[in-house]
């Protein structure tokens, strides 16, 4: 049952992005998973989320006090960069997570990489942004060490528009930096 609670909403989310095939059958030689017409809106919108959870992973290992230093946090001021700048940043983010869940014998991130290894677009950066958030929540879950503690008010997801890859590459650092914090606590 607490898996559930952690994959459900990334596996509706994936559903809803990528066609489904017919069990046992392979897409035609020369066809690809499709990801569906995702704007940055869409990875700023899970960014966005991370960026709530970290405070209260704060909070959780550290008190009131490492919570106000990352609430007070910034983000930086960026631009010109693309999906690969942002997918690059998350990388960073992904490895310093994999690090904490390892402490906590959790699972590491899953990754997703396109199968044609094509530029990065919006849609590969924001499947990989829903592995960083699963993975997030569950490592905030078990420092609660609460089994009764709810946790998919986390996945309340916010409403984006007009974001550029720039936007993103901003949260996705800052949650980089605030996860670090986090971690020299």
């Amino acid at each position: 049952m607490k898996a559930f609670k952690f994959a459900a909403p990334l596996l509706l989310a994936v559903a809803f992005i990528t066609p489904v095939q017919a069990a046992g059958t392979k897409a035609p030689a020369g066809e690809v998973v499709k990801l569906g017409k995702i704007s940055p809106n869409g990875p700023f919108r899970l960014w966005t989320i991370i960026n709530k959870v970290l405070p209260a992973y704060a909070a959780a290992k550290g008190g009131a006090s490492l919570r106000a230093q990352v609430e007070n946090m910034a983000p930086l001021a960026v631009s010109g960069k693309k999906p690969g700048h942002v997918l690059a940043q998350s990388v960073q983010f992904r490895d310093a997570l994999d690090a904490t869940a390892r402490t906590m014998k959790l699972a590491k991130v899953r990754i997703y990489k396109d199968p044609l290894g094509r530029t990065v677009t919006p849609g590969v950066v924001f499947v990989n942004a829903g592995y960083s958030l699963d993975t997030l929540v569950e490592v905030y879950f078990t420092a609660l060490n609460k089994p009764d503690a709810q946790v998919g008010d986390l996945y309340d997801v916010p409403v984006a528009a007009g974001k550029s890859p720039s936007d993103v590459f901003a949260l996705v650092e800052l949650a980089t930096r605030r996860l670090r914090l986090i971690q020299g606590s």
